[in-house]
């Protein structure tokens, strides 16, 4: 009885794989022959173009204000100017106010609500510094207030004095 040896096996498929993978070598080698070299550039044309004016837009000052109105400021609170109003996508002052660090917004089918200071919900809302009431209380619907009416949106996250009556989480 005859046995073929591992090597025979290991030569016939040596042989059968072998016009496979020059095949391939040469389908592989017709795409790095057809390519072109890069045209050259025309010594004639000018590399560079002049540069007539540099504008340089910031916003500075409206980074400044917010910083300044937070230092006059005995109690702790926190701004929004109408630069940073105007840039954000909110279309009321409750949606630009959810941005202001410890402010949440109760939200309600998927519209902004009652703004909360703290996670707390009795809000006073004033406007020049006077109160604002409605119907249901001391505190209004921001969600109406459309954003780019307003200057600036100060939230003061604890009473001071030049408030007539504090609220329990801020003004």
């Amino acid at each position: 009885m005859l046995v073929p040896s591992q090597h025979a096996s290991v030569a016939r498929r040596a042989i059968t794989y072998r016009p496979l993978g020059v095949c391939i070598g040469l389908a592989l080698s017709c795409n790095a022959a057809a390519q072109q070299a890069a045209p050259n550039p025309d010594p004639a044309a000018p590399a560079t173009s002049t540069l007539e004016a540099v504008q340089v837009k910031g916003v500075r000052s409206s980074v400044e204000s917010a910083i300044a109105i937070k230092q006059s400021n005995a109690e702790i609170s926190d701004s929004i100017v109408a630069e940073d109003i105007g840039k954000l996508p909110d279309n009321s002052v409750a949606a630009a106010l959810q941005r202001v660090t410890g402010v949440q917004v109760a939200r309600a089918g998927g519209e902004v609500g009652h703004v909360l200071v703290r996670g707390l919900p009795n809000v006073i809302t004033t406007l020049d510094g006077r109160n604002v009431f409605t119907t249901v209380g001391r505190d209004m619907e921001l969600a109406d207030v459309p954003a780019e009416l307003l200057r600036s949106v100060d939230v003061y996250k604890t009473t001071g004095a030049q408030f007539q009556e504090g609220g329990i989480a801020g003004v």
